[in-house]
């Protein structure tokens, strides 16, 4: 039974891992700053990481402000669209000005908990993959939209208190630089 359980959670990991777009070169960086990227994913299946382990596993980190929030089907699978516009880039290729839909699962009659609620103006530190969102939308037999990514772990709220994890469980940050830093 043990033996079928590590090989299950190994198939998971490796799955988040393509998921998450890593590449060798993604892999060795990591772990030249000392972070086993195998480990970030079985953290994150276990529910266990630490930011620098998801700042490892996201293809982009940015605060961005939110524009507005729509539902919508777009044919992805996904039931919800919040836009977001870039306001300072701590890792990845979406730079500062830039546009992007965040899709989520929430529709009209369902909220997902995980989902972001936000209000136009509000800003947040998001951890983002649209290598995830295409991953997930292609096991749904679905198509994807242009520009659109998801969350591979859950944001924060910024606010003039701090970092607000925007879940329960996530681990504690005390500013951007401290992300900015771990995402390094």
């Amino acid at each position: 039974m043990r033996a079928r359980l590590e090989s299950a959670l190994n198939v998971e990991v490796i799955q988040l891992l393509a998921a998450a777009g890593l590449r060798p070169a993604d892999i060795l960086r990591n772990r030249a700053r000392g972070v086993d990227v195998f480990e970030a994913a079985s953290a994150a299946i276990r529910g266990e990481t630490t930011f620098q382990q998801q700042a490892a596993l996201a293809q982009s980190i940015v605060v961005a402000e939110a524009l507005d929030q729509r539902q919508t089907s777009a044919g992805d699978g996904f039931g919800s669209t919040i836009r977001f516009r870039v306001v300072d880039r701590l890792k990845g290729d979406l730079s500062p000005g830039a546009e992007f839909a965040l899709r989520q699962q929430s529709t009209e009659t369902m909220e997902v908990s995980t989902d972001l609620r936000p209000a136009a103006g509000e800003q947040f530190l998001l951890l983002l993959s649209r290598d995830y969102y295409q991953q997930l939308v292609a096991e749904a037999g679905r198509q994807s939209q242009d520009a659109a990514y998801a969350q591979i772990m859950p944001g924060y709220l910024v606010s003039r208190e701090g970092l607000m994890p925007t879940v329960i469980g996530q681990p504690r940050l005390s500013s951007i630089e401290e992300a900015r830093n771990a995402a390094q």
